[in-house]
């Protein structure tokens, strides 16, 4: 929950990348995955850079964490709405619209990913996170990302 909370609020005070950052960007994924990962509000931008930089001594993290929440991409709610719609993903109430595919946007972007030809990792991770690593996945790589994604 606490998670939740700092997202929340992380989403609300979220600035756009300076120069250094979107310099980052481009020296970490290749310029295919930069258009796609510029598709992102700067709000999950943010998000994915905070996430890079605490995994940054690797370059395999590093495309997942850039790319992790990329599904997001086809959803156009804001702090609020995507709180509610997570707090109601808890209930067995019908899903629809936006919500279903914020609730989905983890295998949405992995399929994005696949389409640009993203790493093995960065594709499990957008399509299984948060969870368990899929049997062809380095656990420790996956909990590397999970927690920098906390």
């Amino acid at each position: 929950m606490l998670h939740l909370v700092r997202r929340f609020f992380g989403f609300l005070t979220a600035r756009p990348l300076s120069p250094g950052e979107q310099a980052f960007v481009s020296e970490s994924i290749n310029s295919d995955l930069q258009r796609l990962f510029y598709t992102q509000r700067f709000e999950d931008q943010r998000h994915a850079v905070d996430v890079a930089f605490r995994v940054s001594n690797d370059p395999e993290l590093v495309e997942a964490a850039l790319l992790h929440d990329i599904g997001k991409t086809s959803v156009h709610l804001g702090a609020v709405e995507r709180s509610l719609a997570t707090m109601w993903f808890a209930t067995s109430l019908p899903i629809w619209g936006e919500w279903l595919s914020y609730r989905d946007h983890g295998p949405i972007g992995a399929d994005l990913l696949e389409e640009h030809g993203a790493g093995v990792l960065a594709i499990s991770f957008a399509r299984h996170h948060p969870g368990e690593p899929p049997s062809h996945v380095d656990a420790r790589n996956w909990n590397r990302l999970e927690n920098a994604d906390s």
